[in-house]
């Protein structure tokens, strides 16, 4: 477990002693003996397990029963932010105020993404929408299709 999570105060690990209140059955008889009589209802856990792949098969009979009895599960990808920088990044390319532009640009940064990937490393296809950014940052600032207003203050 990250030194972050033992930090954070609440979190209930399955090595510790069983959270006194409801708990809600994970619909394994072996996963809840391990837990201590069930998944505690309304408290914040981390499954972790050396094991490539164990954690996640845990995870499945938990969720699963945890959406059966009615409760709300999110599933947070620690990756999902990066679309979002990438569309910003897009709208940057294309220009702010213009629909079309952010199309052109979105177009521009997935096209260069997928060729950035047969040519360059698994890792760099990423970055290929941040150096097109700068790039066309560093050459034209308003963007692509953006038109330059000039006010007198």
């Amino acid at each position: 477990m990250s030194a972050a999570a033992l930090q954070i105060p609440g979190v209930w690990r399955a090595s510790e002693a069983p959270l006194a209140g409801a708990v809600v059955s994970t619909r394994s008889a072996a996963l809840d003996r391990a837990l201590g009589g069930g998944w505690p209802q309304g408290a914040l856990t981390q499954i972790v397990s050396g094991t490539p792949g164990l954690g996640f098969s845990l995870l499945l009979p938990a969720l699963a029963a945890l959406t059966a009895a009615g409760r709300p599960v999110a599933l947070i990808d620690p990756q999902l932010g990066f679309i979002g920088v990438k569309a910003f990044a897009a709208a940057i390319v294309g220009g702010f105020g213009s629909l079309p532009g952010a199309i052109v640009g979105g177009l521009i940064v997935g096209v260069a993404e997928q060729f950035a990937g047969l040519y360059l490393p698994p890792g760099f296809a990423d970055t290929s929408a941040y150096v097109i950014l700068l790039l066309v940052l560093l050459a034209r600032p308003e963007g692509i299709f953006s038109t330059m207003q000039k006010k007198k203050v």
